[in-house]
């Protein structure tokens, strides 16, 4: 959509710059006289085009602009300015300081919200004052929460950010992480990471060379979200996802991070500013919903009727290649009958106090038997058994479905059970088959 007249009135009557952006992907959908009468852009640059497209400013100037319509674009509030240099249609620097704004909505069908920026010309700075302002900002992106860790990486020397064409991507996101080397930390963050002790920002010589040895990707448990997050900060600059933190103590622990590049004059990597903010009530809530939303897919889209869940005393980590038969066999003593309805207790034949809170064992003719599915269960995440009476009729067959938290571990397992029925065996015959 474009701007309406009464909308083109008003911003054509303001003395500095103004570009207002749709919701999605950054589209112009309106600018006034002064954007061409200060920097000199034409209408046909700017008709159509993106934000992140004007060929106008520089890499680093788009990025920080798309960081300030980020988020806006999600009607927050009180965003602090993004500061940068730009030369004026006279070819002199000016430094100029650009505010974002959400608008109301001027379309309910879209998602998100219209911004308007605004760019107010300063006075000048000196190099140093404009660093300083520079570096402020790069610390504005958790400001507001002084309580959650927050972690600065610089590089020793500028990394090359990675082009949208550039081949090898996983290579490159590999040297940008490890480049990334920690520089400072928050007392909150040198705490929950065991880094040091005493005030980050006076470190001895030790806690230093401590920091010192941490790249970017070891704070993950998975180094694929600090490549994925990489990925995307090298595009825009700054990301806000869901991860999995390792602690002092080596546990992995559910976190929200936001994180936010800083880039040179020429587009170079010199500097990673993040937040981590953890809630363990919202953890424990999503990890709910997600196994809840696991089970009734499972469940109620099966033609059986024997209905139960398995639960180990605690989350389990898949086990580890060369100890897998011992850990597998450790496990089977930890996950217990935790529910069963009517249906799959007559199947099994016992009586319900004789059948919950037993180990996973009891639902199979021998420990083998169980260990077996549960090593599927820990690489399908799915597994069927079949049971058979003295004179080879099939009695029952079994499925199970194994539910993971966000990092990764064995939670529940889902059981849905049936004896010899019409129509069943059709379907069992096209089940991927385990062992009987």
């Amino acid at each position: 959509m474009n701007a309406s007249q009464e909308m083109q009135t008003i911003i054509n009557a303001l003395p500095e710059p103004i570009l207002i952006l749709a919701p999605e992907r950054g589209r112009i959908v309106a600018y006034n006289k002064a954007l061409g009468v200060v920097w000199g852009i034409t209408r046909e640059v700017l008709d159509g085009n993106r934000l992140l497209r004007l060929p106008q400013f520089s890499r680093t100037i788009r990025r920080g602009l798309i960081g300030l319509y980020a988020r806006a674009r999600r009607a927050r509030r009180d965003i602090p300015p993004f500061v940068f240099q730009y030369p004026d249609e006279g070819g002199t620097l000016r430094t100029v300081s650009a505010t974002a704004t959400p608008l109301d909505k001027l379309n309910q069908k879209e998602r998100g919200w219209h911004v308007m920026l605004c760019f107010h010309t300063l006075p000048q700075l000196d190099a140093p004052a404009v660093k300083d302002q520079g570096d402020a900002d790069a610390f504005s992106v958790f400001s507001e929460i002084t309580n959650d860790p927050w972690l600065e990486f610089r590089t020793s020397a500028p990394i090359a950010a990675i082009a949208l064409d550039d081949q090898d991507r996983r290579e490159l996101l590999e040297r940008i992480g490890q480049g990334l080397r920690l520089y400072r930390a928050s007392r909150a963050a040198v705490d929950f990471y065991g880094l040091a002790e005493g005030d980050p920002r006076a470190l001895g010589a030790a806690g230093k060379s401590k920091l010192k040895e941490k790249d970017f990707p070891s704070f993950f448990f998975r180094k694929e979200d600090a490549y994925r997050m990489l990925d995307i900060l090298t595009t825009i600059g700054f990301v806000k996802t869901g991860t999995s933190m390792l602690d002092a103590r080596g546990r992995v622990v559910e976190a929200e991070a936001s994180c936010m590049v800083q880039f040179n004059d020429e587009g170079s990597i010199v500097a990673l500013y993040c937040i981590f903010h953890f809630s363990e009530d919202v953890i424990r809530y999503k990890d709910l919903l997600q196994e809840n939303q696991q089970e009734k897919d499972f469940t109620f889209n099966q033609p059986f009727v024997g209905l139960g869940q398995l639960v180990p005393r605690h989350p389990l980590d898949r086990p580890d290649a060369e100890r897998v038969d011992e850990e597998i066999e450790r496990f089977l003593d930890i996950i217990f009958v935790m529910t069963a309805n009517e249906a799959l207790l007559s199947l099994y034949g016992v009586p319900r106090n004789q059948f919950l809170m037993q180990p996973i064992s009891a639902l199979f003719p021998d420990r083998d038997s169980a260990a077996w599915i549960l090593k599927e269960l820990f690489v399908m995440r799915e597994s069927s058994f079949a049971s058979y009476d003295q004179e080879g009729k099939l009695k029952r067959v079994t499925l199970f479905r194994a539910a993971f938290n966000n990092s990764d571990q064995l939670t529940r397992i889902f059981v849905v059970s049936s004896g010899h029925a019409h129509g069943f065996t059709e379907h069992y015959n096209n089940l991927p088959q385990a062992s009987a």
